[in-house]
């Protein structure tokens, strides 16, 4: 849904400019050629006038509002997989060997580098 809504954006900033563009009463050549570029890029997505791009403004805004919902429900679900994947990792280490020697081990080293700092 991210990749459409950021075609859409894309697309209307081309007819924004595209529309900019008409109005100006004298172009350069790269302006002339960016025209052209648009014109044929619009008229495959059916965006012929400015209530067509008013139109794909309101889309946007619809896709964007409804994508909001299912994003926070996305990044909930992988910030409780990190979670969980964390339990899984502690609990692997705990049972396989001394884990309670190895964080006294890491303690003193972290002590120790403290130590060193100061």
């Amino acid at each position: 849904m991210e990749t459409k809504c950021n075609f859409l954006k894309s697309l209307a900033a081309q007819a924004e400019e595209y529309f900019a563009l008409m109005d100006e009463s004298s172009l350069t050549a790269e302006e002339h050629l960016r025209v052209e570029m648009y014109r044929e890029t619009l008229a495959q997505k059916n965006i012929e006038s400015r209530s067509d791009l008013d139109y794909l403004k309101g889309v946007i805004v619809e896709t964007e509002h409804k994508a909001a919902p299912v994003r926070a429900h996305y990044n909930k679900c992988a910030s409780l997989l990190k979670e969980y994947s964390d339990i899984v990792d502690t609990y692997n280490e705990i049972s396989q060997g001394d884990y309670i020697s190895k964080l006294i081990e890491q303690q003193r080293k972290q002590d120790t580098s403290q130590r060193h700092k100061r």
